[in-house]
């Protein structure tokens, strides 16, 4: 019993663990995401006052 409650943690602990690195590549891809579009509505900007 106590070693099925071991695995249990450890396969909770692994499941965590995911969930938190699938958290922080999102949030990588979405702060990505916005500086390019940020980047971009800046040139799209800077090229209307050049107009």
């Amino acid at each position: 019993m106590q070693k099925y409650k071991i695995k249990i943690q450890n396969m909770e602990e692994k499941l965590s663990d995911k969930i938190i690195a699938n958290a922080i590549s999102a949030y990588l891809m979405i702060f990505i995401s916005g500086l390019f579009l940020l980047n971009n509505t800046n040139k799209n900007i800077d090229n209307e006052f050049v107009k």
